[in-house]
């Protein structure tokens, strides 16, 4: 019985991660017509660099994080509050930057991580040289939701919501004959 129930051996690895600085959504800028109006009812150009390009937005409001899978951060998509960017104003309009946006590259900060993931083995004599090792291992072994990337897209109807998870649990066993 001891060579069955005794000499197992168990090995974990923790992980935790803080958010990871997450871009905003930059404004896509259409091209003006002949008579300086926006054919396509995108937004106007403010930096009159012809279209075609992105530009940051402008925060205009501090950032609330829900940090709830379907509201991560406060949006009008997600939570009925306001946006916290908005399109810059263009330097002829009064705008500040001349019109480029104030918003960082890192205006959001995206979710974190805690996982989990363990190890059983153990190793089984067969005579003098052979044995058999046998392994079971379990990656996120709670099998909790960890959120991965949060939309930052202002365009689209996921404005703030998360858009993908990490892996959920992994089981995988193996062995091996050595001899």
């Amino acid at each position: 019985t001891h060579s069955v129930l005794g000499g197992w051996e168990l090995s974990g690895t923790f992980i935790t991660e803080t958010g990871v600085p997450v871009a905003a959504g930059g404004v896509g800028y259409d091209i003006l017509d002949k008579n300086g109006k926006n054919s396509s009812g995108g937004e106007p150009d403010p930096i009159a660099l012809g279209g075609n390009y992105t530009n940051r937005d402008d925060v205009v409001a501090k950032i609330k994080y829900n940090k709830k899978a379907d509201n991560w951060f406060s949006s009008p998509n997600t939570d009925g509050g306001t946006s916290p960017l908005a399109p810059p104003a263009p330097g002829w309009a009064g705008g500040a930057n001349l019109g480029f946006g104030n918003g960082r590259r890192d205006t959001f900060v995206g979710p974190g991580r805690v996982n989990f993931s363990t190890s059983l083995y153990k190793s089984f004599a067969f005579g003098e040289r052979a044995h058999f090792e046998f392994r079971a291992e379990s990656f996120n072994t709670f099998n909790h939701s960890e959120f991965n990337s949060i939309d930052t897209g202002a365009s689209d109807g996921n404005y703030g919501k998360s858009t993908s998870t990490w892996d959920p649990r992994v089981l995988e066993l193996g062995g091996k004959f050595v001899f």
